[in-house]
């Protein structure tokens, strides 16, 4: 039977995408930084990016024995138990595959509704394809699981940082075209404007100039597939949300 050592570092390779992180420097070990992940606030767009370096060498255990490997590459292949709303990809290689030795990146994004109830603890499956070359057997393929990632959800109220979450006016709802987003009146200089879809994908994003003097804000839907979105308006420790049923194409 064989054991890994040394590998619960390729638990952040749980995504699957292309280019759109890029990997933090800030550390030299081998591992994931950061180490524990953020709460997920229910009610809010989430996004994390994780940052990790996947050994070159390591070891396995075959029949007691301790046996060196060298790992050529690993691949996420899927994660189970996120919660509902939760996806993740977006990582810095194609196919989230990384080659052994290297530095990597990746997100995971979405959006808990409230409605699901889903605050509390989640524990996370994590499956793994790693290829390596282990001394007296030659070049090995095989499949890993973990159960060592947590997923915390948090009601919205529960994190200092953010102060309160407001509904978003806008109209008309359901929309077809353009759907014109009223601008609450703003305490700070930089507002951002955030719109995602029923799976928690971002489809627009726009920061907002409280100098422009702009008391409404049209957003063109026309392009975005029938179906409910989620529209958030962020200045500084406030939130604005809302949803939006889109009857397009």
């Amino acid at each position: 039977m064989k054991k890994w050592l040394l590998f619960t570092l390729l638990l952040v390779s749980m995504f699957k995408g292309f280019g759109q992180c890029e990997p933090s420097l800030d550390f030299n070990y081998n591992g994931i930084y950061p180490s524990t992940l953020p709460p997920i606030m229910e009610g809010y767009p989430y996004e994390v990016t994780l940052s990790f370096k996947i050994p070159r060498d390591s070891v396995i255990v075959v029949n007691g024995f301790t046996v060196p490997v060298t790992i050529d590459s690993a691949r996420m292949l899927g994660i189970n138990g996120l919660p509902k709303g939760l996806q993740y990809g977006f990582c810095n290689r194609q196919n989230c595959t990384w080659l052994g030795g290297s530095r990597g990146c990746a997100k995971i994004t979405g959006f808990i509704d409230t409605a699901d109830h889903l605050v509390g603890d989640h524990p996370a499956t994590v499956y793994i394809m790693t290829w390596f070359t282990a001394a007296g057997i030659g070049n090995q393929t095989r499949i890993d699981s973990s159960e060592n990632q947590l997923v915390k959800v948090v009601q919205y109220n529960s994190i200092a940082e953010v102060g309160k979450v407001q509904k978003l006016s806008m109209f008309p709802n359901p929309a077809q075209s353009v759907v014109t987003i009223h601008l609450p009146k703003f305490t700070q200089t930089t507002q951002q404007l955030t719109v995602m879809n029923a799976v928690g994908q971002i489809v627009y994003e726009k920061q907002l100039i409280a100098s422009d003097g702009q008391s409404e804000f049209a957003w063109d839907c026309s392009k975005e597939p029938s179906g409910l979105y989620y529209v958030y308006l962020k200045n500084g420790t406030n939130v604005w949300s809302n949803r939006l049923m889109v009857n397009g194409r």
